[in-house]
């Protein structure tokens, strides 16, 4: 089949004719009433209230509140910018600032102590 699709590939009609006897007739797997559906899908981001004769301490058992150091209020480094322009890709387009990815990473040098106090 592969080497008649690579022959015939300049026809279209040829190919999609090909194509369609080759191909195995499409199957339903599984049948599911609309109820089942809208009941799925309504209750898909629900979640369970605990009551008050739920052990919290159970619930809450994997949390960690000892964050002493506050990693979220942290100052960026040079180096995290610095990793993070060099990771993005290349020949995109602009964004709504209309500077594009190129001149970030041709300008880090100069531009560095700018985007840290920006970040």
């Amino acid at each position: 089949m592969r080497d008649d699709l690579v022959l015939n590939g300049r026809d279209p009609k040829k190919f999609w004719s090909l194509i369609k006897r080759n191909s195995a007739p499409l199957t339903r797997r599984a049948q599911i009433n609309h109820c089942s559906w809208i009941d799925y899908f309504a209750n898909l981001f629900k979640t369970q209230r605990p009551t008050d004769e739920t052990d919290h301490g159970t619930l809450l058992a994997h949390l960690n509140f000892d964050n002493d150091d506050n990693e979220f209020e942290a100052s960026i480094s040079n180096n995290e910018i610095l990793t993070s322009i060099h990771s993005l890709k290349g020949s995109r387009s602009s964004g709504v600032d209309g500077l594009c990815i190129e001149m970030y990473k041709n300008t880090i040098n100069y531009t560095m102590p700018y985007l840290n106090t920006l970040i």
